[in-house]
């Protein structure tokens, strides 16, 4: 996605759409200070803003087409740092609205089948081959049958002639003796895997073991809570974990590539941050909290990192992308937390929080690094926190 350069480009372009108020703000980073002859100007579409400074000039493309009249104010001379808000031409859609809305992950269920193959990301070995999976399904949120209590203004009352002992299971949907499980509505309600069946949620895939292969398990030893994990039989690069709730096996959306799914190339192997920001967009509206804590399994080598989305929907363009084109993103603010800290905001109740593997927290750390190196300088730190952009998953 960026730019593989080794130097600072001379001058850096920045342009990020804010849809709720159609604007975009342009940002542009010099190494020089400007000139006299410095100056900013709009193509006649509206889609392109020139930088001229020091006899060059530097075009890059907007995210949104611009109001081709609108008029870029003159630099001040001996500025590092320029910036110009820009309207946005035409008015916003019931589409658009509802597309900045969403919540896609990359890999539903609607555009996987029986063709679907998936290898380790790392290796190329086969993990699920095609044609063992027969149907894909979604699930639904993770916190779903909490939820019902406040979906339903009336639970069904208990009937003596509904079975509650477990046995009444259907499509890898099993009950509790909860009465309410049997019709849905107990928290204890689950799925459980199913042969030919993969269930889909935002960051893995619920399946039976057996249609998997090239996986080994990996114990943490006897005195060990953590849940036996799963790796890849020839490069031992870690794949998933047992949900022994649901009596198969998670493997992550991260760890795979698939060359079987239509689409753009970004579809083999999504990257992370799109994986993971679905993550936490969904924990951000269930919880009503924008403070989440990325928690690694063993803390050994990984901090905790704390982030705080300050913008769940963006889309940008920096002359740092190797590709030219937009990129849709939330921006969020970051830091690492110590076991203290987390300790405190979770007894308090001042954060939410999920755990995922080391490596993941690591590479999620590395993507905020990454992706702060589009922005200008005074633009990266605010009030000693880290300031990044999560891609987020765009299904076109």
């Amino acid at each position: 996605m960026y730019s593989s350069r080794m130097a600072q480009p001379k001058v850096l372009l920045y342009a990020e759409l804010l849809p709720n108020i159609r604007q975009i703000s342009v940002m542009v980073a010099l190494d020089q200070p400007c000139y006299t002859s410095t100056k900013g100007l709009l193509s006649a579409d509206g889609r392109h803003i020139v930088l001229t400074h020091g006899g060059e000039n530097y075009t890059l493309s907007l995210p949104e087409q611009a109001i081709p009249t609108a008029q870029l104010q003159k630099p001040v001379v001996g500025s590092k740092e320029l910036s110009w808000r820009l309207p946005v031409a035409g008015l916003s859609s019931q589409s658009s609205v509802e597309f900045v809305q969403s919540n896609d992950a990359p890999w539903p269920a609607k555009d996987l089948g029986s063709s679907s193959e998936f290898s380790c990301r790392k290796c190329g070995a086969v993990i699920v081959q095609k044609d063992v999976v027969k149907s894909w399904r979604d699930l639904p949120s993770e916190n779903w049958a909490e939820m019902m209590d406040f979906w339903h203004c009336h639970k069904p009352e208990d009937r003596p002639d509904v079975e509650t002992n477990g046995e009444n299971s259907h499509a890898g949907h099993n009950h509790t003796s909860d009465p309410n499980a049997n019709r849905a509505y107990g928290a204890n309600t689950k799925f459980i895997a199913q042969s030919g069946i993969g269930f889909v949620d935002l960051t893995s895939f619920l399946l039976v073991d057996s249609d998997c292969q090239n996986l080994q398990t990996v114990s943490h030893g006897e005195s060990s809570s953590r849940l036996p994990t799963l790796s890849c039989k020839s490069c031992q690069s870690s794949i998933g974990y047992f949900d022994t709730q649901s009596c198969g096996v998670r493997l992550h959306k991260w760890s795979l590539s698939s060359s079987s799914i239509p689409g753009p190339p970004s579809l083999v192997a999504p990257p992370i941050s799109t994986i993971i920001s679905a993550k936490l967009l969904s924990i951000l509206r269930a919880q009503v909290s924008s403070k989440i804590l990325l928690i690694p399994e063993t803390s050994s080598s990984s901090q905790t990192l704390h982030l705080w989305v300050l913008q769940q929907s963006l889309f940008y363009s920096t002359s740092e992308s190797s590709t030219g084109s937009q990129t849709f993103a939330m921006k969020v603010l970051w830091k690492h937390a110590s076991k203290e800290e987390t300790k405190a905001l979770l007894d308090n109740e001042k954060a939410e929080d999920t755990t995922l593997p080391d490596d993941a927290v690591k590479e999620i750390e590395t993507c905020l690094r990454e992706s702060a190196r589009c922005l200008p300088p005074s633009s990266r730190l605010f009030q000693g926190w880290n300031v990044s952009l999560l891609e987020r998953y765009l299904d076109e």
